[in-house]
């Protein structure tokens, strides 16, 4: 049944590890100039985030946003 075909297909999702790997690291911060610090985390969660909506799908486009989370506001 429909039904049996779709838990087959989630329990196989299940035990697998679907999330890919981020766009950047820290290493890719730290190869831009930037000097660890508070907010490394907070940058590389806003741009993983951002890459499993989809709003980044390449490397230039998560280190882009990542520099834009540095930039002071105003």
């Amino acid at each position: 049944t429909l039904i049996s075909k779709l838990n087959e297909t989630l329990d196989a999702m299940a035990r697998t590890d679907f999330a890919p790997p981020p766009f950047i690291t820290g290493e890719d911060l730290i190869a831009a100039g930037l000097k660890p610090g508070k907010l490394f985390k907070q940058i590389l969660n806003t741009v993983y985030d951002a890459q499993l909506e989809d709003r980044v799908t390449s490397k230039p486009d998560a280190m882009k946003l990542a520099m834009e989370q540095i930039k002071p506001a105003g």
